[in-house]
């Protein structure tokens, strides 16, 4: 008999995790990218450096994972889970030092297609409980049902239909072999069917695969170069929608429409984009760049 998930799985929380982020670890994260831009590595800066908007994602891990261990303790059901959608809302870069708390909340659960699907909330905020960024994700748990009626908290954010526009531009982003282990060190995100063969193996892959954040910072720290100068301040949330995995080695290719201005997103840019591998299969299709006015 196929696994099931209950409805009671919702309000399941994990957290808070307290974490300082001290300048150390924010850059060895944008090199990890790598993304050498001086904001992140310059600590004579008037202000300091900032951490690159990603790297909350570094923050997520401990209480996803650990959520994910509940959610999930039977392996028919771990094994079923494919990331479909990873939404994050960046309220203000990450300044260090400074100290952040995190909790990861299941926010629904419901019955599709392919199988029941699950929406984490993920909410970062800084010492004085001011939110700093919010990520809702979404899971396909393939061929597994959800035993009873969709439930839910809240609604999680409108996942934005990217607008059709002209192509803008297209570049390759390389993914070298050893991405995944610097990634896992200096990001500190530690899975090994990201860097261990057998691992991925065991695991039903057929090579190890890259992280999802590692792919969506080298996506943002591309975007940000062509659009703002490598500016992160206007990075105001992006949306990935996930297929195809990425192993490595590889070359990507990014894909860029034209940005415009959509009527109800309070002067937001919005820049539609995707990513397609070495097979041309699409890694990322569908997705969206917010970015704010430039102060």
């Amino acid at each position: 008999m196929s696994a099931v998930i209950s409805p009671d799985v919702v309000g399941l929380e994990v957290g808070p995790s307290e974490v300082l982020v001290d300048e150390r670890r924010a850059m060895a994260f944008a090199s990890a990218i790598p993304d050498v831009d001086r904001r992140y590595f310059d600590t004579t800066r008037v202000g300091g450096i900032v951490a690159h908007p990603l790297f909350v994602t570094s923050l997520e891990w401990p209480t996803l994972r650990d959520l994910l261990a509940s959610v999930a303790a039977d392996p028919e059901i771990r094994g079923s889970m494919r990331q479909t959608v990873h939404d994050v809302l960046f309220h203000r870069l990450i300044r260090p030092p400074e100290r952040l708390s995190t909790t990861a909340t299941v926010l629904a659960v419901h019955d599709g297609f392919a199988g029941a699907r699950l929406i984490f909330r993920i909410d970062t905020v800084d010492a004085d409980g001011h939110p700093v960024a919010e990520t809702h994700m979404s899971f396909t748990l393939l061929g597994i049902r959800l035993n009873g009626e969709n439930r839910s908290l809240a609604s999680p954010p409108d996942e934005p239909a990217p607008p059709q526009t002209e192509p803008r531009f297209a570049e390759d982003i390389h993914i070298p072999t050893h991405a995944a282990h610097v990634w896992s060190e200096c990001a500190a995100m530690h899975d090994p069917i990201h860097t261990d063969r057998r691992a991925a193996l065991e695991a039903g892959l057929a090579e190890p695969i890259l992280h999802r954040p590692a792919l969506m910072a080298t996506v943002v720290s591309h975007l940000t170069r062509r659009l703002t100068d490598a500016d992160p301040s206007p990075v105001h949330r992006v949306v990935f929608r996930f297929a195809a995995e990425v192993t490595m080695p590889c070359v990507l290719r990014l894909h860029v429409d034209q940005p415009r201005h959509a009527a109800g997103d309070g002067g937001l840019l919005r820049v539609p984009f995707s990513v397609i591998n070495q097979n041309g299969e699409p890694t990322v299709s569908r997705a969206t760049l917010f970015l704010k006015p430039r102060a």
